[in-house]
């Protein structure tokens, strides 16, 4: 065999381990494009996660497969829009927190005949959206949703994360309503 075919052929190997089961599919995106948009009179539209993940238990934020941040920026991205103006509309994160928090179950020989539920997550996604006029905000609303979910003992990964990607889901919808009744109520004057 020649050296380029053995190269061609370790390629060729290497290519398909790659590609192989193991390899983690992409979430569900979650989009808000079907959704009309709300056109402001401002310059621009800014985005600002002013949440930081604290990266360790209780909080499990970092390990959803759609954080809850980024369920508020791309409702962001999909929803607002600059008309122009000479102001800046402001989305910002204030909370984007998930926690885990251990359920008591049943040990002994009643525990082993039934599968209980043993984790409970409780998400939360709080965001401001403002607007800025020469450096003086002149109008604002806020939004916090909140949901929990449970999960059983004997859950797999791909069952909780679908629990989690259900709760994204979730968030961003009571977002979406929360935050477009607050526009409507607060921000009137610059939807157009």
């Amino acid at each position: 065999m020649s050296r380029r075919a053995r190269v061609m052929l370790w390629a060729l190997a290497w290519a398909v381990l790659a590609a192989g089961p193991g390899q983690a599919k992409p979430p569900p995106e979650i989009s808000f494009r079907d959704l009309p948009p709300i056109t402001l009179a401002v310059d621009r539209v800014e985005y600002v996660n002013a949440y930081k993940a604290p990266l360790k238990a209780p909080n499990v934020d970092h390990e959803f497969p759609i954080r809850p941040e980024s369920v508020a920026r791309r409702w962001a991205e999909d929803r607002l829009r600059a008309a122009g103006g000479t102001g800046v509309a402001r989305l910002t994160v204030t909370d984007g927190a998930v926690t885990e928090v251990a359920l008591k179950t049943k040990s002994g020989l009643f525990g082993l005949f039934k599968a209980e539920q043993a984790f409970r997550y409780d998400a939360v996604l709080a965001v401001r959206i403002s607007v800025t006029v020469d450096g003086t905000e002149r109008a604002f609303a806020t939004a916090k949703v909140e949901h929990s979910r449970t999960v059983p003992e004997d859950a797999t990964l791909e069952e909780r994360d679908a629990v989690w990607l259900e709760m994204a889901q979730s968030l961003g919808e009571s977002l979406n309503r929360k935050l477009e009744a607050g526009i409507r109520e607060f921000l009137a004057s610059y939807v157009r």
